[in-house]
């Protein structure tokens, strides 16, 4: 199994693929909202387009500081709200 598709089970082991999902498809929606191509926003953020690409695709899973320089260049703020995973009472 080659790394990327390791890094991907990880997130679905920890069951946050939603939440993934939820913020590529806030990105691709605010992308075209804002008229950019892929290339566009390659070009603001430093990142190929073949990442951006791979990145809206599914393919590849962001590190949190791709998705924080994705969403400043789209002009968009991450918020953390508190919800209730259970995990807390996993020992």
């Amino acid at each position: 199994m080659n790394k990327e598709a390791n890094e991907t089970n990880e997130y679905m082991l920890f069951g946050i693929e939603s939440d993934i999902k939820h913020i590529i498809s806030s990105f691709i929606y605010r992308r075209k909202e804002k008229g950019f191509s892929q290339k566009d926003l390659a070009d603001l953020t430093g990142l190929k387009q073949s990442a951006i690409a791979r990145i809206e695709s599914m393919k590849l899973y962001p590190r949190i500081d791709t998705i924080i320089l994705i969403a400043r260049a789209l002009d968009l703020q991450i918020n953390f709200k508190r919800i209730n995973t259970g995990w807390s009472e996993l020992k």
